[in-house]
């Protein structure tokens, strides 16, 4: 995921609200058009109990220094701890299998 979206690079239904909750949990918005009972939806919820393995990647924007496509930062495999709010985006929490490094941390907290 891009933490600091670019008005210009992604559409309004695309802004999604990402960021760090903590070291080890990150909350996540799905696409615009999953709800809990999508396929989608139904596919996320199944990893509440171990059936799917999830790697997650971030990066702080869409553009390094230089305008090319910066690179992402592989903070591990996740679990499914819960979701809330309203669907359409389905808001979900995911837990770090291992705490993110304080860099990444700090500049996914600022996301938010």
């Amino acid at each position: 995921m891009t933490l600091k979206k670019d008005a210009r690079q992604f559409s309004p239904s695309t802004m999604y609200r990402d960021f760090a909750v903590s070291r080890s949990a990150f909350h996540w918005e799905s696409q615009n058009v999953t709800t809990a009972r999508s396929p989608t939806g139904q596919r996320y919820l199944s990893k509440e109990h171990g059936e799917s393995h999830t790697l997650m990647f971030v990066r702080g924007s869409g553009r390094d220094a230089i305008g090319e496509g910066a690179a992402y930062l592989c903070l591990g495999t996740v679990q499914f701890a819960d979701w809330s709010g309203t669907e359409r985006p389905m808001q979900i929490t995911w837990a770090l299998d291992r705490e993110m490094p304080t860099s990444a941390y700090q500049e996914a907290r600022a996301a938010s």
